[in-house]
């Protein structure tokens, strides 16, 4: 059995792009693509580090965070859907009610019947007791994992899953295992 643990944000769903949009309307942003910038984003919109959670908090509010596009090629997840026996998507962008019928409806809409499970963390909860908790219910699968947070996956690779750093602007990984896109990913498997 082989089970695909997934981030959203960034991996599937073009969070940075909704983003950008809001923090030009929002804060009057006027430089590169955020995604772009080597800056880190509190230096980019000009707010003490401390309120970047905050800001993300009222993007994800809004009507605007359940109509994300695909992230690069996400759309190939739909055509690899038998690779794996299931794939759980986990998010840690919140777990409102608000937050979870909006990013069902957006996976529904964008990964129809590919998604087996969808697990809702408080924003910026760590994943990994979740990942946990599903190894010890399948000690018999094969677990690979695709998240553009480096803790997470770090801690994952620790725990005997192959896991990949989705490469991002925002994220250093280090030695970790990177990717470029969902094709690379799939390469690699």
């Amino acid at each position: 059995m082989k089970i695909l643990f997934t981030d959203i944000d960034e991996v599937l769903l073009a969070w940075s792009k909704s983003f950008d949009k809001f923090i030009r309307s929002e804060y009057g942003y006027n430089g590169v693509y955020i995604a772009e910038s080597s800056q880190r984003l509190w230096e980019l919109i000009d707010i003490p580090q401390d309120q970047i959670g905050e800001v993300m908090k009222k993007h994800s509010s809004l009507p605007s965070f359940g109509q994300l596009d695909y992230h690069n090629d996400a759309n190939i997840l739909n055509f690899h859907k038998n690779y794996f026996d299931k794939i759980i998507a986990i998010t840690s962008c919140g777990n409102t009610p608000h937050i979870i019928k909006a990013r069902n409806n957006n996976i529904s809409e964008k990964f129809p019947d590919v998604i087996d499970e969808i697990i809702y963390l408080d924003f910026l909860q760590e994943k990994i007791d979740v990942i946990v908790k599903c190894m010890l219910e399948n000690p018999e699968a094969q677990y690979y994992m695709i998240d553009d947070s480096v803790n997470d996956i770090k801690k994952a690779i620790e725990k005997g899953v192959k896991g990949f750093v989705y490469k991002t602007t925002f994220h250093k990984s280090g030695n970790l295992p990177t990717v470029d896109n969902l094709s690379e990913f799939f390469k690699l498997l």
